[in-house]
């Protein structure tokens, strides 16, 4: 007879033990990810709760008899453009750091038919084709345009805005491209402005 090695019960204690600290780690990593997902989906769902409400504050302030609108890095600004379109209420938009306007939503400014000021700062969104957009509001008197892409041709659009009166910019068009729109509209007040 042989002797067969007894097998101690024991020793397989560190195999169970190691499966169920990995069992462990792999369930509080789930819970972690599953938690994280969660507080950025609560975040998501926030952050449209403020849009929605931010928009129907807007919108009952036009209502209300104010007549200017600033979208300011909001995130929201195309949204809100399309859900104000057309209102005979707005008579200012100020478009403040709204990187998030695409052309489309721009070209909804001519829908609006008492627009008669627009201030652009810090718009990575505006450049000449913009201003092509901005020839075709109606009742348009008054632009500001601060720190955007519009060139010293697109200022050529500009004079083809009939009723502008007045023109704000940050000094970042040529004397050249100023004076040309000056003689196009001998009417307008052309002025170099730091903020508006």
């Amino acid at each position: 007879m042989t002797d067969k090695p007894k097998r101690r019960w024991y020793r397989g204690i560190p195999l169970v033990l190691f499966l169920a600290t990995a069992v462990l780690i792999a369930l509080s990593v789930y819970a972690l990810v599953a938690f994280r997902r969660h507080s950025i989906e609560q975040y998501q769902l926030e952050a449209l709760r403020r849009r929605d409400e931010w928009i129907s504050d807007t919108i009952k302030d036009l209502k209300a008899g104010n007549t200017h609108v600033h979208l300011y890095s909001c995130g929201n600004s195309d949204v809100l453009i399309e859900r104000i379109a057309g209102m005979p209420e707005v008579h200012c938009i100020k478009f403040e750091g709204a990187a998030d306007m695409t052309y489309e939503s721009l070209s909804q400014l001519p829908t609006f038919p008492n627009l008669t000021h627009v201030v652009f700062h810090g718009e990575s969104s505006l450049n000449d084709q913009t201003i092509i957009v901005l020839s075709k509001c109606p009742r348009l008197e008054s632009v500001t345009i601060i720190q955007s892409y519009v060139t010293d041709a697109g200022l050529e659009d500009l004079a083809k805005i009939p009723r502008l009166r007045r023109f704000g910019h940050a000094g970042q068009f040529s004397k050249t491209a100023l004076d040309r729109l000056q003689k196009q509209l001998p009417n307008c007040i052309i002025e170099e402005v730091l903020y508006y």
